[in-house]
């Protein structure tokens, strides 16, 4: 199970996180991939729609939040990067 998370646009370079089925990041798009893949959301506990979006990604974001809400979760059996 994979979670697409659309976030609000506020003219960031990223529109959307993936995630696995254990909150870590596999995807960012259209842009900043790179930068996104290996940091963790709490998907299970506090994701929420109209929230700030909950992050862990050392060594910039620890245990913090993106400055950009969540627009929009949906869970999808799967995911093809391309």
């Amino acid at each position: 199970m994979y979670t697409i998370i659309e976030l609000e646009d506020n003219g960031q370079d990223f529109l959307e996180l993936i995630t696995d089925e254990k909150g870590v990041i596999i995807d960012a798009k259209p842009f900043q991939k790179e930068a996104w893949v290996g940091g963790v959301i709490p998907i299970e506990t506090m994701l929420e729609v109209g929230e700030a979006l909950p992050i862990h990604k050392p060594p910039h974001i620890n245990y913090g939040f993106l400055k950009h809400n969540v627009k929009s979760i949906k869970q999808v059996e799967s995911y093809d990067s391309n």
